[in-house]
C-alpha cells in the first residue's frame, strides 16, 4: 500500500468516528490538503507511523485547519521561533526526535507534548488520547502497530519487556 493510499484510509476512519463540529468541517472541505499534509510529514520521517502522525495532528490543530496555524500539524519550525509554523515535515520531525529521545511512542508523546519523556500534559490532549486515537485508526484500517508502541521497560535479566502492548487483530496472526 501507498503512503498516499494509507493516509487517505486513516482519513476516511478519523472522519468516520467524528461526525459534527467546526474542526471536522474545515478537514472535509478539504480533504486532498489534508491528505498532502500528513502524507508529506509520513514521507519525510517515515519511522514515525501514518496513524500517530494522524492522530496529533487532528488532535494539536485540526490537520492545520485550526485558525492561526497555517498548515502546521502541530511543531513550529524551530525551538526559537516557536510561533512559526513548520509545516508537515516539522511534526514527524519532532516526533521521531522524541521518540529516539526516550525509546518509546508514549514518553515520546509526553516529551512532544511537554519537553519531557516522563511529563504530565496539564492542557490540551494527553498522551495516551493520542495513542489511543492513533490504535483506533490503526484498528480501523486493519494496520498493524509498531511493536515498541507503548512503554518499554528494562527487565532485570536485561531483557527489554513490552508492558501494555495493544491488542490489535493482525498481532495474534
Amino acid at each position: 500500500m501507498t503512503t498516499l493510499e494509507l493516509v487517505t484510509r486513516l482519513l476516511a476512519a478519523l472522519l468516520s468516528f467524528y461526525h459534527h463540529g467546526i474542526r471536522i468541517e474545515r478537514i472535509r472541505t478539504h480533504q486532498e490538503v489534508a491528505i498532502q499534509r500528513i502524507v508529506d510529514a509520513v514521507e519525510a520521517h517515515p519511522e514515525v507511523p501514518a496513524a500517530l502522525s494522524m492522530s496529533v495532528g487532528f488532535l494539536e490543530t485540526a490537520l492545520g485547519f485550526d485558525h492561526g496555524e497555517g498548515g502546521c500539524l502541530g511543531s513550529p519550525i524551530d525551538r526559537r521561533h516557536r510561533h512559526v509554523s513548520g509545516g508537515s515535515s516539522a511534526q514527524t520531525r519532532d516526533l521521531l526526535h522524541s521518540y529516539q529521545t526516550c525509546g518509546d511512542w508514549m514518553h515520546a508523546l509526553h516529551r512532544y507534548r511537554v519537553g519531557d519523556c516522563n511529563g504530565r500534559e496539564r492542557i490540551g490532549y494527553t498522551a495516551e488520547q493520542a495513542l489511543q486515537l492513533a490504535e483506533r485508526l490503526s484498528s480501523a484500517i486493519n494496520e498493524p502497530l509498531p511493536v515498541n508502541w507503548r512503554h518499554v521497560e528494562e527487565a532485570h535479566d536485561g531483557f527489554t519487556l513490552v508492558a501494555h502492548a495493544p491488542a490489535h487483530p493482525q498481532e495474534s496472526q
